[in-house]
């Protein structure tokens, strides 16, 4: 009755229905050969676990518990082997995912050397972020990608700070261009002072000079110098020349260019001053006469006689200025 109650425990540890509801043989059933099979298939399992071929145990697992629920410990290394199964499925997905990011980070590298390649000044945000593009679907938010994009926008405000320099260096050679052109337009038209003026005004600017300009300017004044003290002797020696041949007003005349040629020579000056007065001395009696021909009725010789003192007078002249009056007077 104890050796009855210990195979019927025995069945009961070791299961006679399968999870389906199957009978299974019991142990107290099977054969020695079917016993040293079950033996054989599980030390196969063992030698299979050992080696690691943990789904082939499993197989050889499965056979013998097609047969009995247990044998052995057969579910100890059944829950053993799936463990492997599981820990080895667990190291090939981390091994997979390892060898996938080391494939992204490569790409993500190669991508990085590529357009890195391409940055220099002139290449634009736009063709850089299309070379980075694939990275992006790799690494979205790679720090190196953004230093890149930095790079490239620094080298677009440089270079429109530097156009925007060029641009207002350009700015100031033109305007500095401009003011010397007015000075030589001044000078080809013969207003010599003017010129000498607008020259100086240019030589005191602080515009750039890449045309040397300056230089120009101060041999155009030094030459205008030259020439203005050339046509002023000229002026005054034609002058004096004619003021020794009495010839007053030619010599007042030419003594008016020498001095819209320089106003400030008191040489000018000084000799028109001398003319005048020798000119005013030679009219004076005339103008005596041409008033008492008036006061005597005789018209016509006072008119001849102021005609004769217009003439010979500039017109600025004191004496000019009284005999154009009395032929107006007298409707001339």
């Amino acid at each position: 009755d104890k050796k009855k109650d210990q195979k019927t425990q025995l069945s009961t540890q070791k299961g006679d229905v399968t999870s389906g509801g199957e009978s299974k043989t019991s142990v107290d059933q099977l054969s020695p050969e079917q016993k040293k099979k079950l033996n054989d298939t599980l030390e196969l399992a063992k030698s299979l676990y050992r080696r690691g071929s943990y789904e082939s145990a499993i197989i050889e697992l499965n056979k013998i518990h097609e047969t009995v629920p247990a044998w052995e410990d057969s579910k100890e290394l059944e829950a053993y082997a799936q463990s492997g199964i599981n820990t080895k499925a667990s190291m090939e997905e981390n091994e997979r995912r390892k060898q996938e990011l080391a494939e992204i980070k490569s790409k993500v590298n190669e991508t990085l050397t590529s357009c890195a390649n391409q940055v220099r000044p002139g290449i634009s945000e736009e063709k850089i972020k299309n070379c980075l593009q694939p990275l992006y679907d790799l690494d979205p938010e790679n720090p190196e990608a953004e230093m890149l994009i930095e790079k490239v926008r620094a080298f677009e405000d440089k270079v429109i700070q530097e156009k925007a320099q060029v641009d207002h260096q350009q700015s100031l050679i033109k305007q500095g261009s401009a003011l010397y052109q007015n000075a030589r337009n001044i000078e080809l038209s013969g207003r010599s002072l003017d010129a000498i003026d607008a020259y100086t005004k240019f030589l005191g600017s602080s515009y750039p000079d890449p045309k040397g300009n300056k230089a120009k300017a101060r041999a155009a004044i030094a030459n205008i110098n030259n020439k203005v003290r050339s046509a002023l002797k000229n002026h005054l020696d034609k002058a004096k020349d004619l003021k020794g041949q009495e010839k007053f007003k030619d010599a007042l005349l030419e003594i008016s260019q020498a001095v819209k040629l320089d106003p400030s020579s008191a040489e000018a000056r000084s000799l028109y001053s001398s003319i005048e007065t020798s000119l005013n001395k030679k009219l004076k009696p005339l103008w005596d006469d041409s008033v008492f021909d008036e006061n005597l009725g005789n018209i016509d010789q006072a008119k001849q006689k102021w005609f004769s003192i217009r003439d010979l007078d500039v017109e600025s002249g004191n004496y000019h200025i009284k005999a154009v009056r009395k032929l107006k007077k007298y409707g001339q």
